[in-house]
């Protein structure tokens, strides 16, 4: 059944609650006393998630490539930009590096503090290597301290 209910953080909400009648009761005077609604809960959660951490919005790529054991902010994923916000543990760049280097034989050129930048310098590598009419399709790559493309 359904139940309006209003939680202790003063908020309303309707809750879809299963089982005996006194169970439910229960259950409704525990939100009454105890209970955060879900909005409430997704902001406790955000703060405790950000202890220690910075907040950085970055592309679901870089999230998933080199974050993915970090916490996101809920309901933060763009998907039109394909961004998310991910709380990064304070010093954890210091530790993963990614590097512009030579695909075909992992000879590093420069490093890069994100992927996104990564790219950019790529473009702007591959510009200059047309001006120079030496250009290569496919020549640049990002890899990883052990040399694995990030790409």
């Amino acid at each position: 059944m359904k139940y309006n209910v209003k939680f202790s953080c003063g908020h309303e909400e309707v809750v879809e609650l299963f089982g005996k009648y006194a169970d439910r009761e229960s259950k409704i005077d525990y939100y009454q006393n105890y209970g955060v609604c879900s909005a409430c809960y997704r902001e406790q959660k955000a703060i405790e998630y950000s202890i220690g951490c910075e907040e950085r919005t970055m592309s679901y790529r870089e999230y998933k490539t080199n974050y993915a054991e970090c916490k996101t902010k809920p309901e933060s994923y763009d998907g039109i930009n394909k961004t998310i916000v991910v709380y990064v543990p304070k010093g954890k760049n210091k530790d993963h590096h990614i590097y512009v280097a030579c695909k075909e034989t992992g000879d590093r050129i420069t490093e890069v503090s994100t992927i996104e930048e990564g790219l950019a310098v790529i473009k702007e590598y591959e510009k200059s290597d047309k001006a120079e009419d030496i250009y290569t399709e496919g020549f640049y790559d990002l890899i990883d301290e052990n040399r694995i493309s990030v790409l």
